[in-house]
């Protein structure tokens, strides 16, 4: 019998807790702190993995729609439009329902958002700059309760208590 990806990480929660962590020097608290951090990050991936394949969908979705909002401002010179070819191409070449290939191409779709930023800033025409850092603003506002949502078991979220459970990110759309 194969065992299930949550009883993987079980299994390996449960040996670094009772086997790694116990043979670590009492007097090396920094191994001792990172060992409990390995555990910690695996904790949290098993809770994030049943809604991990619709949230890296979401992500991509969410960088291709901001792509497309900015490549509509992108006004500008020879730097401008070589960042906008290029984002352009990132988004064609982007599938969110390639679960294979999508978190490359959501970095790659992000890199060159940001590379189309940085070329308005050099020679982009009139406003397109502030609007553009407009909608990148309004972009991330939009996404911080998701992003706190989705990383509450880190406990850095001072009202992590008053969150709702990873469940209600999709809850809407199925």
């Amino acid at each position: 019998m194969t065992p299930s990806i949550p009883d993987r990480f079980d299994s390996m929660v449960q040996t670094l807790a009772d086997i790694v962590i116990p043979a670590i020097d009492a007097d090396n608290d920094l191994a001792r702190e990172q060992a409990q951090l390995v555990i910690a990050h695996l904790t949290m991936i098993k809770s994030q993995l049943p809604y991990a394949d619709r949230f890296d969908r979401e992500e991509l979705e969410d960088a291709i729609t901001l792509a497309e909002k900015m490549l509509q401002l992108a006004k500008g010179g020879d730097v401008t439009r070589a960042a906008a070819d290029a984002l352009g191409q990132a988004v064609k070449a982007a599938n969110p329902l390639d679960p294979i290939t999508r978190c490359e191409a959501n970095r790659a779709v992000n890199a060159a958002s940001e590379d189309l930023v940085r070329a308005v800033r050099i020679d982009g025409a009139g406003d397109a700059a502030s609007r553009i850092a407009q909608i990148v603003i309004e972009d991330a506002n939009r996404k911080v309760m998701r992003d706190r949502i989705w990383f509450q078991d880190s406990g850095f979220d001072a009202e992590r208590a008053s969150l709702p459970g990873l469940g209600s990110l999709f809850s809407e759309n199925g």
